[in-house]
Protein backbone atom coordinates (compact mmCIF):
# COMPACT_ATOMS: atom_id res chain seq x y z
CA UNK A 1 0.00 0.00 0.00
CA UNK A 2 1.41 3.09 -1.04
CA UNK A 3 2.53 5.65 1.73
CA UNK A 4 0.46 8.73 2.45
CA UNK A 5 1.96 11.90 4.19
CA UNK A 6 -0.52 14.23 5.33
CA UNK A 7 0.83 17.93 5.31
CA UNK A 8 -2.29 19.99 6.05
CA UNK A 9 -1.72 23.01 7.53
CA UNK A 10 -4.83 24.75 9.41
CA UNK A 11 -4.47 28.42 10.34
CA UNK A 12 -5.39 29.50 13.84
CA UNK A 13 -8.74 30.26 14.42
CA UNK A 14 -9.96 32.48 17.43
CA UNK A 15 -13.51 32.31 17.65
CA UNK A 16 -15.35 35.62 18.77
CA UNK A 17 -12.44 37.74 18.72
CA UNK A 18 -11.23 40.20 16.12
CA UNK A 19 -8.24 42.19 17.47
CA UNK A 20 -8.80 45.20 19.45
CA UNK A 21 -7.57 48.03 17.21
CA UNK A 22 -8.25 51.72 17.34
CA UNK A 23 -10.32 53.50 14.26
CA UNK A 24 -9.65 57.20 13.93
CA UNK A 25 -12.55 59.45 13.71
CA UNK A 26 -12.12 63.39 13.25
CA UNK A 27 -14.42 65.09 15.84
CA UNK A 28 -15.02 68.76 15.98
CA UNK A 29 -14.94 70.66 18.91
CA UNK A 30 -14.31 73.82 20.77
CA UNK A 31 -10.87 74.13 22.49
CA UNK A 32 -12.81 73.97 25.82
CA UNK A 33 -14.42 70.58 25.03
CA UNK A 34 -11.51 68.74 23.68
CA UNK A 35 -9.90 70.02 26.82
CA UNK A 36 -12.27 68.50 29.15
CA UNK A 37 -12.36 65.46 27.12
CA UNK A 38 -8.93 64.75 27.19
CA UNK A 39 -8.90 65.12 30.51
CA UNK A 40 -11.86 62.58 31.28
CA UNK A 41 -10.21 60.05 28.65
CA UNK A 42 -6.77 60.15 30.76
CA UNK A 43 -8.30 59.44 33.87
CA UNK A 44 -10.13 56.48 32.68
CA UNK A 45 -6.74 55.12 31.18
CA UNK A 46 -4.64 55.53 33.68
CA UNK A 47 -7.17 53.73 36.30
CA UNK A 48 -6.03 50.52 37.06
CA UNK A 49 -8.78 49.68 39.32
CA UNK A 50 -11.13 50.20 36.78
CA UNK A 51 -9.53 48.51 33.75
CA UNK A 52 -9.23 45.04 36.64
CA UNK A 53 -12.73 44.96 37.16
CA UNK A 54 -13.95 44.62 33.42
CA UNK A 55 -12.02 41.32 33.57
CA UNK A 56 -15.21 39.13 31.98
CA UNK A 57 -13.15 37.04 29.35
CA UNK A 58 -10.49 35.25 29.46
CA UNK A 59 -8.42 33.74 26.42
CA UNK A 60 -7.44 30.70 26.57
CA UNK A 61 -4.79 29.00 23.75
CA UNK A 62 -5.37 25.08 23.88
CA UNK A 63 -5.38 22.39 21.29
CA UNK A 64 -8.25 21.83 18.56
CA UNK A 65 -10.10 19.28 17.61
CA UNK A 66 -11.74 16.41 20.10
CA UNK A 67 -9.77 17.80 23.11
CA UNK A 68 -11.68 21.65 21.93
CA UNK A 69 -15.02 19.76 21.76
CA UNK A 70 -14.72 18.52 24.97
CA UNK A 71 -13.08 20.81 26.73
CA UNK A 72 -15.61 23.45 25.81
CA UNK A 73 -18.63 20.73 26.44
CA UNK A 74 -17.91 19.30 29.36
CA UNK A 75 -15.24 21.35 31.22
CA UNK A 76 -15.15 25.43 30.50
CA UNK A 77 -18.92 26.21 30.80
CA UNK A 78 -18.35 24.62 34.78
CA UNK A 79 -15.69 27.76 35.20
CA UNK A 80 -17.98 30.24 33.76
CA UNK A 81 -21.17 29.27 35.54
CA UNK A 82 -18.90 29.42 38.66
CA UNK A 83 -17.39 33.02 37.78
CA UNK A 84 -19.09 34.78 35.38
CA UNK A 85 -16.25 34.93 33.29
CA UNK A 86 -16.41 33.94 29.70
CA UNK A 87 -13.81 31.80 27.79
CA UNK A 88 -12.29 32.87 24.24
CA UNK A 89 -11.09 29.90 23.31
CA UNK A 90 -8.05 29.92 20.32
CA UNK A 91 -7.60 26.31 19.07
CA UNK A 92 -4.58 25.57 17.50
CA UNK A 93 -0.94 23.40 18.52
CA UNK A 94 1.00 23.73 20.89
CA UNK A 95 3.96 25.39 18.87
CA UNK A 96 1.78 27.65 16.77
CA UNK A 97 0.18 28.83 19.94
CA UNK A 98 3.37 29.54 21.09
CA UNK A 99 4.71 31.41 17.97
CA UNK A 100 1.17 33.44 18.76
CA UNK A 101 2.14 34.60 22.04
CA UNK A 102 5.68 35.15 21.44
CA UNK A 103 4.60 37.71 18.24
CA UNK A 104 2.81 39.32 20.54
CA UNK A 105 4.40 39.69 23.14
CA UNK A 106 4.95 43.36 23.39
CA UNK A 107 1.39 43.70 23.50
CA UNK A 108 -0.61 40.03 24.39
CA UNK A 109 -3.96 38.78 23.54
CA UNK A 110 -3.88 35.66 24.78
CA UNK A 111 -3.93 35.40 28.69
CA UNK A 112 -3.21 31.44 29.32
CA UNK A 113 -1.53 29.35 27.08
CA UNK A 114 -1.91 25.52 26.94
CA UNK A 115 1.61 24.47 26.64
CA UNK A 116 4.17 21.17 25.96
CA UNK A 117 6.62 20.41 28.11
CA UNK A 118 9.13 22.07 25.34
CA UNK A 119 6.69 25.04 24.53
CA UNK A 120 6.36 25.22 28.33
CA UNK A 121 10.52 25.58 29.11
CA UNK A 122 10.79 27.71 26.02
CA UNK A 123 8.55 30.20 26.55
CA UNK A 124 9.98 30.66 30.91
CA UNK A 125 13.73 30.67 29.12
CA UNK A 126 11.93 33.96 26.97
CA UNK A 127 10.46 35.31 29.72
CA UNK A 128 7.16 35.39 28.63
CA UNK A 129 5.25 33.89 31.55
CA UNK A 130 3.72 34.82 35.02
CA UNK A 131 4.28 33.34 38.05
CA UNK A 132 1.32 30.99 39.46
CA UNK A 133 -0.13 33.10 42.11
CA UNK A 134 -0.83 30.95 45.36
CA UNK A 135 -3.44 33.26 46.85
CA UNK A 136 -5.45 33.44 43.21
CA UNK A 137 -4.68 29.43 42.55
CA UNK A 138 -5.18 27.93 45.67
CA UNK A 139 -5.75 24.79 44.11
CA UNK A 140 -2.22 24.83 43.24
CA UNK A 141 -1.02 23.89 46.68
CA UNK A 142 -2.95 20.35 46.28
CA UNK A 143 -0.53 19.63 42.95
CA UNK A 144 1.45 16.64 43.02
CA UNK A 145 5.44 18.35 43.91
CA UNK A 146 6.73 16.48 40.56
CA UNK A 147 3.79 18.46 38.39
CA UNK A 148 4.96 21.47 39.22
CA UNK A 149 7.40 24.09 37.63
CA UNK A 150 9.70 24.67 40.09
CA UNK A 151 9.64 27.87 39.70
CA UNK A 152 6.07 28.37 39.99
CA UNK A 153 6.16 29.68 36.52
CA UNK A 154 3.20 28.00 34.62
CA UNK A 155 2.02 24.63 36.13
CA UNK A 156 0.75 20.97 35.00
CA UNK A 157 -2.78 20.05 34.26
CA UNK A 158 -2.79 16.58 32.85
CA UNK A 159 -0.61 13.64 32.08
CA UNK A 160 -0.78 11.55 28.80
CA UNK A 161 1.47 8.35 28.37
CA UNK A 162 2.77 7.78 25.17
CA UNK A 163 2.82 3.39 24.09
CA UNK A 164 1.39 1.50 21.32
CA UNK A 165 -2.23 1.99 20.05
CA UNK A 166 -3.57 -0.96 17.88
CA UNK A 167 -6.90 -2.40 16.34
CA UNK A 168 -8.32 -4.92 17.79
CA UNK A 169 -10.62 -6.47 15.89
CA UNK A 170 -7.94 -6.61 12.88
CA UNK A 171 -5.41 -7.85 15.16
CA UNK A 172 -7.65 -10.63 16.53
CA UNK A 173 -8.43 -11.78 12.75
CA UNK A 174 -5.23 -11.63 11.26
CA UNK A 175 -4.31 -13.87 14.33
CA UNK A 176 -1.42 -11.04 15.38
CA UNK A 177 0.03 -11.47 18.77
CA UNK A 178 -1.00 -8.43 20.63
CA UNK A 179 1.74 -5.57 20.77
CA UNK A 180 3.65 -5.09 23.71
CA UNK A 181 7.00 -3.69 22.23
CA UNK A 182 8.23 -1.01 20.27
CA UNK A 183 10.03 -3.83 18.38
CA UNK A 184 6.84 -4.87 17.30
CA UNK A 185 6.24 -1.54 15.23
CA UNK A 186 8.35 -3.46 12.84
CA UNK A 187 6.66 -6.50 12.53
CA UNK A 188 6.43 -8.10 9.19
CA UNK A 189 2.29 -8.29 10.03
CA UNK A 190 2.57 -4.77 10.24
CA UNK A 191 3.79 -4.32 6.85
CA UNK A 192 1.60 -1.23 5.19
CA UNK A 193 -0.22 -0.96 8.45
CA UNK A 194 2.17 1.52 10.79
CA UNK A 195 1.44 4.93 11.40
CA UNK A 196 3.82 7.19 13.18
CA UNK A 197 2.92 11.67 13.88
CA UNK A 198 4.62 13.63 12.26
CA UNK A 199 7.91 14.85 14.27
CA UNK A 200 6.65 18.55 14.07
CA UNK A 201 3.80 16.76 16.45
CA UNK A 202 5.14 17.03 20.21
CA UNK A 203 4.36 12.77 20.22
CA UNK A 204 6.89 11.94 18.17
CA UNK A 205 9.83 14.06 19.09
CA UNK A 206 8.96 12.58 22.60
CA UNK A 207 8.87 9.42 21.46
CA UNK A 208 12.47 9.44 20.02
CA UNK A 209 14.15 9.55 23.60
CA UNK A 210 12.65 6.53 24.74
CA UNK A 211 13.56 4.52 21.53
CA UNK A 212 17.19 5.32 21.54
CA UNK A 213 16.47 4.20 25.10
CA UNK A 214 15.30 0.95 24.37
CA UNK A 215 18.10 0.56 21.66
CA UNK A 216 20.85 1.27 24.17
CA UNK A 217 21.67 4.52 22.60
CA UNK A 218 21.21 8.16 24.08
CA UNK A 219 19.96 11.44 22.70
CA UNK A 220 23.52 12.44 21.82
CA UNK A 221 23.96 8.98 19.86
CA UNK A 222 21.14 9.31 17.27
CA UNK A 223 22.65 7.33 14.19
CA UNK A 224 21.77 4.21 14.86
CA UNK A 225 17.61 5.34 15.89
CA UNK A 226 17.02 7.12 12.60
CA UNK A 227 19.17 4.07 10.40
CA UNK A 228 16.70 2.00 12.22
CA UNK A 229 13.76 4.04 11.37
CA UNK A 230 14.68 3.92 7.89
CA UNK A 231 14.36 0.50 7.81
CA UNK A 232 10.07 0.83 9.16
CA UNK A 233 9.40 2.42 5.63
CA UNK A 234 7.71 -0.95 4.21
CA UNK A 235 5.63 -0.73 6.99
CA UNK A 236 4.50 2.57 7.31
CA UNK A 237 1.29 3.63 5.55
CA UNK A 238 0.62 7.58 6.50
CA UNK A 239 2.88 9.85 8.11
CA UNK A 240 -0.05 11.88 9.68
CA UNK A 241 0.28 15.64 10.96
CA UNK A 242 -2.42 15.77 14.04
CA UNK A 243 -5.10 13.35 16.10
CA UNK A 244 -7.97 13.82 14.00
CA UNK A 245 -6.14 11.98 10.72
CA UNK A 246 -4.72 9.37 12.87
CA UNK A 247 -8.40 8.40 14.07
CA UNK A 248 -9.84 8.63 10.46
CA UNK A 249 -6.74 6.44 9.55
CA UNK A 250 -7.99 3.91 12.22
CA UNK A 251 -11.42 4.50 11.61
CA UNK A 252 -10.51 2.71 7.61
CA UNK A 253 -9.06 0.49 8.98
CA UNK A 254 -5.90 1.64 7.31
CA UNK A 255 -3.38 1.45 10.22
CA UNK A 256 -3.34 -1.32 12.46
CA UNK A 257 -0.80 0.09 15.07
CA UNK A 258 1.04 3.08 15.54
CA UNK A 259 2.71 5.33 18.70
CA UNK A 260 -0.46 7.11 20.40
CA UNK A 261 -0.78 8.48 23.98
CA UNK A 262 -3.53 6.58 26.16
CA UNK A 263 -5.66 9.58 26.51
CA UNK A 264 -6.13 9.81 22.55
CA UNK A 265 -6.61 5.96 22.05
CA UNK A 266 -9.71 5.90 25.04
CA UNK A 267 -11.22 8.90 23.57
CA UNK A 268 -11.24 7.13 19.83
CA UNK A 269 -12.57 3.90 21.86
CA UNK A 270 -15.30 6.27 23.07
CA UNK A 271 -16.26 7.43 19.66
CA UNK A 272 -16.70 3.82 18.67
CA UNK A 273 -13.42 2.38 17.27
CA UNK A 274 -12.56 -0.83 18.24
CA UNK A 275 -8.98 -0.01 19.67
CA UNK A 276 -6.80 -0.50 22.00
CA UNK A 277 -3.55 0.53 24.19
CA UNK A 278 -0.59 -0.89 25.38
CA UNK A 279 2.18 0.30 27.48
CA UNK A 280 5.37 -1.07 26.18
CA UNK A 281 8.06 -3.33 27.79
CA UNK A 282 10.56 -1.03 27.60
CA UNK A 283 7.99 1.48 29.31
CA UNK A 284 5.76 4.20 28.31
CA UNK A 285 6.33 7.96 27.95
CA UNK A 286 5.22 10.93 30.51
CA UNK A 287 3.92 13.62 29.06
CA UNK A 288 3.08 16.94 30.59
CA UNK A 289 0.39 19.35 30.04
CA UNK A 290 0.86 22.63 31.36
CA UNK A 291 -1.20 25.78 31.92
CA UNK A 292 0.83 29.08 31.32
CA UNK A 293 -0.29 32.54 32.20
CA UNK A 294 1.33 35.08 29.78
CA UNK A 295 3.28 37.72 30.77
CA UNK A 296 1.13 41.20 30.03
CA UNK A 297 -2.05 39.19 29.32
CA UNK A 298 -5.33 41.90 29.30
CA UNK A 299 -6.95 39.88 31.92
CA UNK A 300 -4.73 38.45 34.58
CA UNK A 301 -6.74 38.02 37.11
CA UNK A 302 -9.61 36.04 35.54
CA UNK A 303 -5.99 33.87 33.86
CA UNK A 304 -5.52 32.68 37.29
CA UNK A 305 -9.00 32.01 38.24
CA UNK A 306 -9.35 30.21 34.93
CA UNK A 307 -6.06 27.91 36.21
CA UNK A 308 -7.02 27.66 39.85
CA UNK A 309 -10.76 25.93 38.21
CA UNK A 310 -8.15 23.57 35.68
CA UNK A 311 -7.13 22.05 38.95
CA UNK A 312 -9.51 21.92 40.74
CA UNK A 313 -11.33 18.57 41.84
CA UNK A 314 -14.48 19.40 39.75
CA UNK A 315 -12.59 19.98 36.55
CA UNK A 316 -9.41 17.21 36.98
CA UNK A 317 -12.41 14.46 37.30
CA UNK A 318 -13.83 15.57 34.54
CA UNK A 319 -10.62 15.79 32.34
CA UNK A 320 -9.97 12.21 33.49
CA UNK A 321 -13.65 11.41 32.45
CA UNK A 322 -13.71 12.69 29.17
CA UNK A 323 -10.17 13.24 28.21
CA UNK A 324 -8.39 10.78 29.69
CA UNK A 325 -5.93 13.22 31.38
CA UNK A 326 -3.79 12.41 34.13
CA UNK A 327 -4.39 14.36 37.55
CA UNK A 328 -1.93 16.18 38.84
CA UNK A 329 -4.12 16.90 42.39
CA UNK A 330 -3.98 14.61 44.88
CA UNK A 331 -6.84 12.34 46.79
CA UNK A 332 -9.32 12.31 43.69
CA UNK A 333 -11.77 9.24 43.80
CA UNK A 334 -11.73 8.19 40.08
CA UNK A 335 -12.51 4.39 40.26
CA UNK A 336 -10.13 1.46 39.95
CA UNK A 337 -10.69 1.26 35.40
CA UNK A 338 -10.02 4.82 35.18
CA UNK A 339 -7.40 5.43 37.76
CA UNK A 340 -5.86 2.31 35.97
CA UNK A 341 -6.01 3.69 32.32
CA UNK A 342 -5.43 7.30 33.40
CA UNK A 343 -2.32 6.21 35.24
CA UNK A 344 -2.97 8.02 38.31
CA UNK A 345 -0.85 6.96 41.31
CA UNK A 346 2.21 7.40 42.20
CA UNK A 347 3.24 3.71 41.91
CA UNK A 348 2.46 3.83 37.64
CA UNK A 349 4.24 7.16 37.43
CA UNK A 350 6.95 5.43 38.34
CA UNK A 351 6.91 3.50 35.91
CA UNK A 352 6.94 5.77 33.29
CA UNK A 353 10.11 7.36 30.86
CA UNK A 354 11.02 10.92 32.03
CA UNK A 355 11.86 13.12 28.88
CA UNK A 356 14.48 15.86 28.87
CA UNK A 357 12.51 18.52 28.17
CA UNK A 358 15.40 20.79 28.21
CA UNK A 359 17.72 18.22 25.95
CA UNK A 360 14.90 17.66 23.51
CA UNK A 361 13.95 21.33 22.88
CA UNK A 362 17.88 21.55 21.93
CA UNK A 363 17.77 18.15 19.74
CA UNK A 364 14.42 18.88 18.08
CA UNK A 365 15.84 20.90 15.32
CA UNK A 366 18.78 18.55 13.80
CA UNK A 367 16.33 15.42 14.64
CA UNK A 368 13.38 17.22 12.17
CA UNK A 369 15.81 17.94 9.69
CA UNK A 370 17.00 13.95 9.42
CA UNK A 371 13.84 12.89 9.93
CA UNK A 372 12.73 14.91 6.58
CA UNK A 373 15.41 13.74 5.18
CA UNK A 374 15.47 10.04 6.06
CA UNK A 375 11.96 9.01 7.06
CA UNK A 376 9.46 11.44 5.55
CA UNK A 377 10.73 11.38 2.23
Amino acid sequence: MKRRNFRITAPLMFPGHTGIRSVGRRLVMSTAWATLACIALGSVLSSPAQAQSTEDTVVFAAFGGSIQQIMQTHVLPGFTKQTGIKVVYLAGSADKTFAQVQASASRPDIDVLWSNPTTHLRAKQLKLLEKIDPAQVPNAASVFPKFRDPEDIGIGMGVNVFGLTYNRKIIAEKKIPVPGSWDDLWHPSYKGHVALYNIDLAFTSFWLPALAKSMGTSTDKMDSVFSRLATLKPNLVAIPTNTAEMSTLFQQGAVWLAVNTNARTYQMRDEGMDVEWVAPKEGAVEFMNYLDPVKNAPHPKAAQALINYLLSPQAQKVLAEKMYFGPVIKDLALGDKLARETYYSPGATKLLVPIDAADLAQKIPSWTRRWNAEVAR
